[in-house]
């Protein structure tokens, strides 16, 4: 199996995206240093493909896994802003 270039897809109960990579290395992938076949994600290198594309998977997430992730440490972020805007997770500096 092979997962288009763009191509959004769930596994697991997550969603992802398929973006263009032509490098020979996993960096960027959502995936890196782990089991990606565990996520029925197909094949990603460059050179295991018929359409000559390498790509790299994205984890799509609605607010609340976003900030799942945050309370645990993660950095977010949302891939544009219309305008000039940030978000972040501020701890109790208090207790």
């Amino acid at each position: 199996m092979e997962r288009a270039v763009g191509e959004v897809f769930s596994s697991n109960g997550e969603t992802f995206i398929a973006i263009e990579n032509n490098s020979a290395y996993c960096y960027g992938c959502c995936f890196e240093g782990k089991n990606c076949g565990a996520y029925n994600t197909g094949k990603c290198y460059i050179e295991d493909r018929s359409d000559g594309h390498g790509v790299i998977f994205k984890r799509l997430m609605d607010f609340s896994h976003a900030l799942h992730y945050l309370k645990n440490g993660a950095v977010v972020r949302r891939k544009s802003w219309s305008g000039n805007k940030s978000i972040f997770l501020a701890k109790d500096m208090n207790g």
